[in-house]
C-alpha cells in the first residue's frame, strides 16, 4: 500500500439559462484568466479549456488559487519579531506573484454541464468543495460574465444520502428548499412541471420554508415537497432544523454532503489521467431525479 497513491475529486453542476448549444464551453472560455477573490486574500482564475482527445464533449482546463499580497499592510520582520513597513524591493515581486500557489486539473463535461474538480493534486495540497462552488460561483457571475450573458447557476453535487440525513431528525421543525432553474434536458416527468413552474412565471428560482405547528410529532412533507426537495439538492439547497435522536437541537444542510470520491492510483501514474476516467464515470452515474 505505501506506493499508491490516491485522486480525490468533487463535482459541480452548472445550468445556464438558457442553454443553447455550445453555451457552457463558450462561457468557461469567457471566464478563463478572469481573477476572482474568493476567501479572505486567497484568488483564484482558469485557463481556457482545451478539447481532451477522442473524448467528445469533454474538456480539460487548470484552476489556480493563490494568497495576494498587499504592499500596503505592514510586514513583520521574523528576524527581530516587529513590525515594518512592506519593503520597497518586495513590490514588483508583489505585482507579479501570488504565494501559497496551488494548481488543480478540472474535467468539463459539456454533455451533462458537470464539472470534475481534483480536490488534492499530485503535490499534496488540497482545495474544498466547498471552495470549489465559491470560486465558480463568482467566475461564472455576471460580474465576471457580463449583464447581457446567460445566467449561470453552480451547485455542488451532494452524496447520495444527503437528503436522507437533512431530513431525517427524529423531530423535524423546519425545512428550508431553495430550487434554481434545471436543465429542460436533465431531468424526467417527475420533476418537468417544477421546471414549467418555473419557466411559466419567468422565475429563476423558488424557495419554500415549513415550520413544525406545535404540539405535533413533526413535518412530514408532501409528495410535491418532497420532489422539491429533491430537485433542490441537486439545483440549490435544502436547509433543516429539529431534534436529533438524543433529543439535542441541530441545523444540517445538503451543503455539508458534498459527494466526494476517492480513486488509488498506482504510484507515478497520472493524476489527470484518473481524474478523467472520474469525469466519464459521472456522466453515467449522473442522477437523473
Amino acid at each position: 500500500m505505501a506506493n499508491l497513491e490516491y485522486v480525490t475529486a468533487a463535482f459541480v453542476n452548472v445550468v445556464a439559462t438558457p442553454h443553447p448549444e455550445g453555451v457552457y464551453l463558450r462561457l468557461f472560455k469567457k471566464a478563463a484568466r478572469k481573477v476572482v477573490q474568493y476567501w479572505g486574500d486567497y484568488h483564484a482564475a482558469i485557463v481556457s479549456p482545451s478539447k481532451i482527445a477522442g473524448e467528445e464533449d469533454f474538456y480539460s482546463f487548470q484552476l489556480l488559487t493563490w494568497v495576494e499580497i498587499d504592499p500596503g499592510d505592514p510586514t513583520i520582520n521574523k528576524s527581530v519579531l516587529e513590525k515594518e513597513s512592506f519593503p520597497r524591493e518586495g513590490r514588483a515581486f508583489s505585482n507579479q506573484f501570488g504565494v501559497n500557489g496551488r494548481v488543480f486539473y478540472c474535467v468539463l463535461d459539456t454533455k451533462k454541464h458537470l464539472l470534475t474538480v481534483e480536490l488534492k493534486n499530485d503535490d499534496g495540497q488540497t482545495i474544498s468543495a466547498g471552495r470549489v462552488e465559491m470560486i465558480f460561483r463568482k467566475l461564472l457571475s455576471p460580474k465576471i460574465l457580463g449583464v447581457d450573458s446567460e445566467l449561470v447557476d453552480v451547485t455542488i453535487i451532494p452524496q447520495d444520502d444527503a437528503l436522507e440525513y437533512v431530513l431525517g431528525f427524529a423531530r423535524l421543525d423546519r425545512v428550508d428548499i431553495l430550487v434554481k432553474r434545471p436543465n429542460s434536458d436533465d431531468i424526467t416527468s417527475a420533476t418537468n412541471r417544477i421546471l414549467a413552474d418555473l419557466t411559466n412565471q419567468n422565475a429563476k428560482s423558488k424557495e419554500v420554508s415549513l415550520t413544525r405547528a406545535p404540539a405535533t410529532d413533526g413535518l412530514e412533507l408532501s409528495e410535491e415537497n418532497e420532489t422539491l426537495a429533491q430537485v433542490g439538492a441537486h439545483n440549490g439547497r435544502v436547509d433543516s432544523k429539529g431534534l436529533d435522536e438524543y433529543g439535542e437541537k441541530c441545523e444540517r444542510s445538503t451543503k455539508e454532503k458534498p459527494k466526494i470520491v476517492k480513486r488509488i492510483i498506482e504510484k507515478g501514474a497520472s493524476y489527470f489521467g484518473a481524474l478523467r476516467i472520474i469525469a466519464k464515470e459521472a456522466r453515467e452515474n449522473k442522477r437523473e431525479l
